[in-house]
């Protein structure tokens, strides 16, 4: 486990958004037991960033591969997601103590598209054991009811602003590279 150097526990994550014909926009949440989880997981000393540190443990927890140029052309099939337009750093997440109102947990989440919608869940590399159980693709209409951690719900819901934002964006090129 990683913590900064004022002793917090740190970690980094993606939330990957999807525009589902049925469902609207939504959110990959990966279970854990009986809660749901983004895929996010400790900053190493061996990453670079807290953004090498999302794109890894995206990659190692549910099989996607994210790329940063917003401008990427995804596949339907293909597990590829790609940073959203605007997004200039992390949004930060606290995991804080209710009872003594001290910060537990800081987690650094980038916001990031697909259009594919099969997650790979894979086993931790160094214990080879199933971290998480399943995954949902959940409206994030009904994110607040979802079973996500209250405390990542916020960060969801702010990074969801953004990927308003970014359909806009990518609606507008396309109407313009039809001219």
């Amino acid at each position: 486990m990683t913590t900064r150097d004022d002793g917090i526990e740190a970690s980094a994550g993606c939330i990957i958004f999807r525009n589902d014909a049925e469902l609207g926009p939504c959110g990959l949440l990966l279970q854990t037991y009986a809660r749901y989880d983004l895929p996010k997981g400790h900053i190493e000393k061996s990453d670079r960033s807290a953004y090498a540190a999302a794109i890894r443990e995206t990659f190692e927890e549910c099989g996607y591969r994210v790329v940063e140029d917003p401008a990427f052309d995804l596949e339907p099939g293909a597990p590829v997601a790609r940073l959203l337009h605007g997004v200039t750093g992390p949004i930060e997440c606290l995991n804080i103590n209710a009872k003594n109102g001290v910060i537990k947990k800081i987690v650094y989440l980038f916001p990031v598209e697909t259009l594919c919608p099969k997650a790979t869940l894979l086993p931790n590399a160094k214990s080879n054991v199933m971290e998480h159980h399943g995954y949902k693709w959940e409206p994030i209409s009904s994110i607040k009811t979802s079973g996500l951690h209250p405390y990542l719900q916020t960060g969801v819901l702010e990074a969801y602003d953004l990927y308003e934002t970014h359909m806009a964006v990518n609606k507008a090129l396309d109407q313009f590279k039809q001219v």
